[in-house]
């Protein structure tokens, strides 16, 4: 699956590899976005990684399929579970 250009042009600000960015895509089938970390003061902050959206009972295919992929280019997949507050901010 081809990436967007607003996809190729996050792979380039967070200078990640574009056929990894294609590869995490593909495995995925979802769009991919910045992903968001957390400063000390628990403010949300753009970090360099990627961030897909997917649901709990994919992670094991997808991570699976995409570590022996990636890990010798560098990367690699981890997974976390963004909470959302009532507010519908991120935590």
């Amino acid at each position: 699956m081809s990436l967007t250009d607003a996809e190729k042009q996050l792979a380039r600000a967070i200078r990640f590899d574009e056929s990894v960015c294609e590869l995490v895509k593909d495995q995925s089938d979802c769009a991919i976005g910045r992903l968001v970390g957390f400063d000390e003061q628990f403010e949300q902050i753009e970090v360099d990684g990627l961030s897909i959206a997917v649901k709990h009972e994919d992670l094991g295919r997808i991570i699976g399929g995409l570590q022996p992929e990636i890990r010798p280019r560098g990367y690699r997949a981890f997974w976390s579970k963004i909470y959302k507050t009532r507010r519908g901010e991120q935590r």
